[in-house]
C-alpha cells in the first residue's frame, strides 16, 4: 500500500509539473500572438530582415545595420527568354560603409536563378546612409541604400504632436539636424520645402503644411466610398482641401439687452393762492438715462478654448 501511495503521490507531481509547464507554454504562445508590443509597432528594430525586389533580383538584409551585417541576393527569372543566371559586373558599396571580407561578390560572380549568394557589409560611420551597387551584365542592376537609423512604419504624410522642439525630436528619432527634403525622415510642420521628398513625388505637395500656432479640423470627407455623410452640426461649411487653411469667424449670433426705464412725469399746474396766477411745478421726479459703453475690441486678444502647446512633425521619407 505505501509502495502505490508513494507511486500515486509522484504522477500528481508529474501531472501538476506538466500542467505548469503546458500553462507556461499557452501563455507564451498568447504574448507571442498579441504581436508587437507599443514600441515595436512604431519603431522598425534594426536587426529585423529588410528585403526587396528589383529588377529580377531579390534581397534581403539580415543582421544589425548598424554594425556588421549581410546582404543576399537570389536571381529570379521574370520572363521566359530570361537567362538561368546572371552575371555581376561590379560591386560598388560608398557612403558610411564597405564590403566585409570575404569577399563573395565581385566582377565575374555568377548568380544562378533560385539561388541565394551572400556579401557582409560593415558599417564605418554611423551617421551616413550605405549605398550598394551591384552591377549585372547585359541588364539593369540593384541599389540599395542602407541607414542604421530606426525606422517608423508610419506611412507618408502622418503628422504626429510632440512636446520635443525639432534638435530634441530629430535627436529621439535618430534624423539629421540639418534638414535635407531627400533625407530627413520627418520634417517640423512650418511651410518649409520638402522638394524632392517620398512625400512631395507622392502627394505633388512641396511644402509641409504650416500648422504653427493653430488646430486641426477633420475634413467633411475622408472616403469618397464612406458609409454616411457628416452631420449638418459638424459639417464644415466652405469646400477645403486637405492641409487648407482657414481663417477665423464669429457665426451668426444676438446679444439681448433687458433694461428696465422710467419716464419723466408730466408736469404738473396748481394756481398760487397768493397770486391766483396758474404756473408749472418744477420738482420733477428724479430721471436718469444711462448710457452703456460698447467696446468693439476684445478683452483678451482672441478667442479660443482650454488647449496645450506641442509641435508638429510630418513623415516625409520612408
Amino acid at each position: 500500500m505505501k509502495k502505490n501511495a508513494l507511486l500515486l503521490t509522484l504522477l500528481l507531481l508529474t501531472i501538476a509539473g506538466c500542467a505548469g509547464s503546458g500553462a507556461s507554454s499557452y501563455t507564451s504562445a498568447r504574448l507571442q500572438a498579441s504581436g508587437l508590443d507599443t514600441r515595436e509597432r512604431f519603431a522598425e528594430p534594426e536587426a529585423r530582415d529588410t528585403q526587396g525586389r528589383q529588377n529580377g533580383i531579390e534581397y534581403r538584409i539580415t543582421g544589425q545595420e548598424n554594425e556588421v551585417f549581410a546582404i543576399t541576393f537570389t536571381y529570379f527569372p521574370e520572363r521566359e527568354t530570361d537567362p538561368d543566371a546572371v552575371i555581376a559586373t561590379d560591386l560598388t558599396v560608398t557612403g558610411g560603409g564597405n564590403a566585409h571580407t570575404p569577399t563573395v561578390i565581385e566582377r565575374g560572380t555568377i548568380l544562378h536563378r533560385y539561388t541565394g549568394v551572400t556579401q557582409t557589409f560593415q558599417r564605418t560611420d554611423s551617421g551616413t546612409d550605405i549605398s550598394i551597387r551591384l552591377d549585372l551584365q547585359g541588364r539593369e542592376g540593384v541599389e540599395i541604400r542602407v541607414t542604421d537609423r530606426t525606422q517608423d512604419r508610419l506611412p507618408l504624410g502622418t503628422i504626429v504632436q510632440s512636446i520635443l522642439a525639432w534638435p530634441e525630436y530629430v535627436k529621439a528619432m535618430n534624423d539629421k539636424l540639418a534638414f535635407d527634403p531627400k533625407i530627413n525622415l520627418w520634417a517640423p510642420c512650418d511651410k518649409r520645402d520638402i522638394t524632392g521628398s517620398d512625400l512631395a513625388a507622392l502627394s505633388k505637395r512641396t511644402e509641409a503644411p504650416d500648422l504653427r500656432g493653430v488646430f486641426l479640423r477633420g475634413m467633411n470627407q475622408f472616403d469618397p466610398e464612406e458609409p454616411g455623410a457628416v452631420s449638418g452640426k459638424r459639417r464644415d461649411p466652405g469646400p477645403r482641401e486637405a492641409d487648407g487653411f482657414q481663417h477665423d469667424n464669429v457665426g451668426t449670433h444676438r446679444h439681448v439687452l433687458e433694461t428696465t426705464t422710467r419716464a419723466p412725469p408730466k408736469p404738473e399746474h396748481y394756481t398760487p393762492s397768493s397770486t391766483n396766477i396758474p404756473v408749472i411745478r418744477k420738482a420733477f421726479l428724479p430721471y436718469r438715462s444711462t448710457k452703456y459703453p460698447i467696446d468693439n475690441n476684445r478683452p483678451g486678444g482672441e478667442t479660443r478654448p482650454n488647449n496645450v502647446a506641442v509641435h508638429y512633425y510630418i513623415k516625409i521619407n520612408q
